[in-house]
């Protein structure tokens, strides 16, 4: 939106010249650009606008193929299948499945994600890099942008290790060299820290909005608290398990927070900025000013998927058939009588064909395409009392960032400091809102409780497989699936090939290096 607007200013100077009558040197002096985009950037009135491309950039993530944490942590992991219509729908997503994934990215999965993140950084730094901070108005957009920059370095950083590290805003011509993995956690962690210490012009009340109640016009705004939450995640990733803990009690303490009394609730499409959601995407029915849609693609590409029915009664509609629970999943909240949640994150192929004969009286066997155990994606159905016209305008919002997340990453950092007590306080608290028995075990033995309670939470969330990999646990769990010799794999680091069309817009001595093993 702001290119945009520069691009229109500098098209109409253009205009300008050539009506012009004969006239001297002086005559054709004009404004140079640079300075058009700097008084622009002044502007109070325009930092909104400059604040909405920052976020925009969100939203883009989860367009009709949902380049998303969801997609990355789910296809990979042993928790879903990819699914789709065959096994060549989306070919990139399916090679991440069977860890045969290339740099050559078929179907521009790993390409999309690397550009629109990098896109949200570069458009990021134009903010940070030119609002002046002098209102009260420009700090808050400015520890906005360090948050969302952080955030979608954290996304690519998951998935390809080392980046380059965009400080500032750069010339398309300048080519940085990608640091180590270390490097970019703790450049996100340092913008974290950052956006957290902004403060107002009063020098004291923070600049990044502070909820205080579930709803109210700023929600969708990054928090204070969902950068806590943020960096606390981060601090895992890094080991640093005493920081993460001082961090995420923040969030903790904070009365304006808690765990939703029904599980169910925290997806339900109407429950927006529930008061367990700490950040979640906005998405909306109506189409946006240019005509395009607004809303959650993810919704229907998570969808369950028969082979003619395009809905199951008058509001569960049939989708394409992505994100397919694995019957690992249903076993593991099976061993642990995890019914509240299984029922939630699973919808079986016979559920789904009861729904449909109650509804239409038709009980012909449904016909599924590419079902693989049967089971579908129960936290991302697509409705109609969710959507506008068409599929692109399901208004249902994306939750980032939960306080259900928060807890167990406290149980985890309590445990690996040897506060079992704490540990199992706050692991307790999230089995207690499901019906389930306090644990009582102690060091490694809750170590793994905490980890099972992580997949059981947050089934299809889009962690597990990068729960997997920072734990250590890859080739444990999906070694049997084909993990350690593939691509992903152990000569990876599970990380992903950066795209080869990426490495080839750069040369010189700071090209870009391709990850170990591809």
């Amino acid at each position: 939106m702001i290119m945009e607007k520069m691009k229109k200013i500098i098209h109409l100077a253009g205009i300008i010249l050539l009506l012009l009558p004969a006239c001297t040197e002086k005559d054709i002096e004009v404004t140079p650009t640079t300075e058009i985009a700097d008084a622009y950037y002044l502007q109070p009135a325009n930092v909104s606008t400059i604040l909405a491309t920052t976020y925009n950039f969100l939203w883009v993530r989860t367009g009709p193929w949902g380049n998303s944490h969801r997609a990355w942590g789910n296809f990979p992991s042993d928790d879903a299948y990819t699914g789709g219509s065959d096994d060549g729908d989306q070919q990139t997503y399916q090679d991440a499945d069977k860890y045969q994934v290339t740099p050559l990215d078929p179907a521009a999965n790993l390409t999309t994600q690397w550009r629109t993140n990098f896109q949200g950084i570069y458009a990021c730094n134009l903010l940070i890099d030119n609002v002046p901070a002098t209102l009260d108005q420009n700090l808050m957009a400015i520890a906005e942008a360090k948050f969302l920059k952080a955030f979608y370095y954290f996304e690519l950083a998951r998935m390809f290790g080392g980046l380059p590290i965009l400080t500032k805003t750069v010339a398309p011509t300048e080519i940085i060299p990608r640091a180590t993995y270390e490097e970019t956690l703790e450049y996100i962690a340092q913008l974290l820290r950052e956006a957290i210490a902004t403060k107002r012009l009063d020098g004291v009340t923070p600049a990044l909005f502070q909820r205080t109640s579930p709803s109210g016009p700023d929600n969708g705004k990054v928090t204070l608290a969902a950068a806590q939450a943020l960096l606390g995640k981060v601090y895992l990733y890094q080991k640093k398990y005493s920081e993460s803990i001082d961090i995420l009690l923040k969030v903790d303490q904070n009365p304006n927070y808690a765990l939703e009394t029904n599980y169910a609730d925290i997806f339900n499409a109407t429950n927006k900025f529930g008061k367990e959601s700490i950040f979640e995407v906005s998405y909306a029915k109506p189409n946006g000013t240019d005509g395009r849609a607004m809303g959650n693609g993810e919704l229907q590409l998570f969808g369950p998927r028969p082979a003619t029915l395009s809905q199951f009664d008058a509001d569960l509609l049939a989708g394409w058939g992505f994100d397919q629970p694995t019957q690992s999943l249903v076993d593991a909240y099976k061993s642990q009588n995890d019914y509240v949640r299984l029922n939630k994150t699973v919808i079986s192929s016979d559920s789904l064909q009861k729904i449909y004969t109650a509804y239409s009286g038709d009980a012909t066997p449904i016909v599924w395409q590419n079902s693989k155990d049967g089971y579908w994606d129960g936290k991302h159905l697509p409705r109609n009392s969710n959507r506008g016209a068409a599929w692109g305008n399901d208004y249902t919002n994306t939750i980032i960032l939960r306080l259900a997340d928060v807890y167990l990453m406290l149980a985890e950092a309590y445990n690996r400091t040897g506060n079992d007590a704490k540990a199992q306080e706050y692991l307790n608290r999230v089995r207690a809102r499901v019906g389930l028995p306090p644990v009582t075990a102690s060091g490694d033995a809750l170590y793994e409780a905490i980890k099972l309670e992580r997949r059981l939470e947050l089934a299809l969330e889009g962690e597990r497989y990068f729960d997997l990999l920072r734990w250590g646990d890859a080739e444990k769990y999906l070694g049997p699936l084909g993990w350690t010799d593939g691509t992903p794999g152990k000569k990876t680091n599970g990380w992903f090939p950066i795209p080869q069309s990426e490495i080839n817009r750069t040369d010189g001595p700071n090209r870009l290096v391709q990850n170990p093993g591809y």
